[in-house]
């Protein structure tokens, strides 16, 4: 079912409904003791990882459901033999293939400096990325985003713009900038925000949240902005998809936000410019990502000792396979990988980095960091590889790593500054 079909299922459906049952349903989720960003980040203050990433946010969100644990599942914990997580089979969604593995999935990839030292680098990763507030673009161009006082938190190129997460000049609450780069470098516009970016296949739309639950997206190269249909407030975007939100015909094109409700009531929503305010699906609790073919990924459950379990779902809500050894990041752009990490995040960052078969839950190929080292940023270059900001030894650097096992420099390590050596000078755009 393509998004269009899916979209256009899911509208007939809620307008077939009795109006009442929906907005008591909202009533109720906005009524209900949502925690507010700051709070999160106050409950959870022990918990470092990604410290520069929206991420970070969810998986605090996961310690404070389980501090709170109202209206959450608390289920036994599963477990899983071998180093592939536990799948449940179900019918696909898709009859198309899985490219096949290149390498023997049960083999452990290392990822350290020490390792790579003398291999010659490969190039600068294609999405761009940051380094000390210096916005590196894709082309090799450079602009100097240092203007903003409390630095560059989140980034999301659209179009020759930049989108920054940063704090407000006076108060310093979390602030989404629009940034015409280059010889001008100016701030276009300004938004409240809540959590951080995300960007649609493609890279035409870039999606954020303020505070109050209005999802807001940019698009046309940064030119053009709207506000969607709200959800309850406090929620952060989760995955944008669609290439026009300006389109509101339910026959159109148009665009969906995907958005977690965080705090003690956790909830996934949908938010289209056709007006459609929906669960995203009635079993996952935190959501990762969307696939371009509709299935969603993430958190379905919380349990006592910190852990978590995650599940990939079809477009029907139906269960795909899940597993409790890993918690999902994102889809690879064409939808048949699935990257992942550890089942709990916790300390300054991520000790491994998996990927998987979406279709099947499969295991594709595994990667793992020396011992002291941690991943605090990792995303899709491109259907074959990903890109990770790691510390290593002290340094940090950003690595290539690919569905072959290999591993290469994207961006060459520097010894850590100032009085904090955990804090990463680089990240890696939304």
């Amino acid at each position: 079912m393509s998004d269009k079909d899916f979209l256009g299922h899911r509208l007939m459906e809620r307008r077939l409904e009795d109006e009442l049952p929906r907005e008591a349903e909202l009533f109720e989720a906005h009524g209900g003791r949502e925690l507010h960003l700051e709070e999160v980040l106050a409950r959870a203050g022990g918990i470092r990882r990604k410290r520069r990433s929206v991420r970070g946010l969810v998986a605090a969100a996961v310690v404070v459901a389980v501090l709170a644990p109202a209206g959450v599942i608390l289920a036994h914990r599963e477990s899983a033999s071998g180093p592939g997580p536990l799948v449940q089979p179900t019918t696909s969604t898709s009859t198309s293939p899985s490219p096949a593995p290149t390498v023997d999935p049960n083999t452990v990839h290392a990822i350290g400096f020490a390792a790579l030292a003398g291999k010659p680098a490969g190039q600068p990763p294609a999405t761009g990325y940051v380094d000390d507030d210096v916005w590196h673009a894709p082309d090799g161009s450079t602009t100097d985003q240092s203007f903003t006082r409390y630095g560059m938190l989140d980034a999301a190129p659209i179009g020759d713009d930049l989108l920054i997460r940063t704090g407000a000049e006076q108060t310093g609450d979390p602030t989404a900038i629009l940034v015409h780069t280059g010889d001008r470098n100016t701030v276009a516009h300004s938004w409240p925000i809540s959590g951080g970016f995300v960007t649609s296949p493609g890279g035409a739309v870039v999606a954020f949240a303020e505070p109050d639950g209005t999802p807001v997206v940019v698009q046309d190269g940064g030119s053009q902005w709207y506000e969607m249909p709200k959800v309850p407030a406090g929620a952060v975007v989760a995955a944008v998809r669609g290439a026009d939100c300006k389109e509101q015909s339910p026959g159109g094109g148009g665009c969906t936000v995907f958005l977690n409700s965080l705090g003690n009531r956790p909830k996934t929503w949908m938010s289209s410019s056709h007006g459609l305010v929906d669960a995203a699906s009635a079993h996952i609790r935190n959501l990762a990502d969307v696939s371009t073919s509709g299935r969603v990924a993430g958190i379905s459950e919380h349990h006592t000792d910190l852990t978590t379990c995650s599940e990939v779902r079809g477009t029907d809500d139906q269960l795909v396979w899940r597993t409790c050894d890993n918690r999902f990041e994102s889809f690879s752009p064409d939808g048949s990988r699935l990257l992942a990490t550890n089942g709990i995040g916790d300390g300054l960052g991520d000790n491994q980095l998996d990927v998987f078969d979406a279709r099947s839950g499969d295991p594709v190929v595994r990667y793992r960091v020396a011992d002291g080292g941690a991943i605090t940023w990792m995303r899709w270059e491109d259907d074959a590889h990903v890109l990770a900001v790691v510390f290593d030894e002290g340094v940090w650097g950003i690595v290539r790593v690919g569905l072959d096992g290999q591993v290469e420099v994207a961006v060459s390590p520097v010894k850590a500054k100032g009085a904090d050596p955990t804090n990463s000078p680089f990240l890696l755009p939304q």
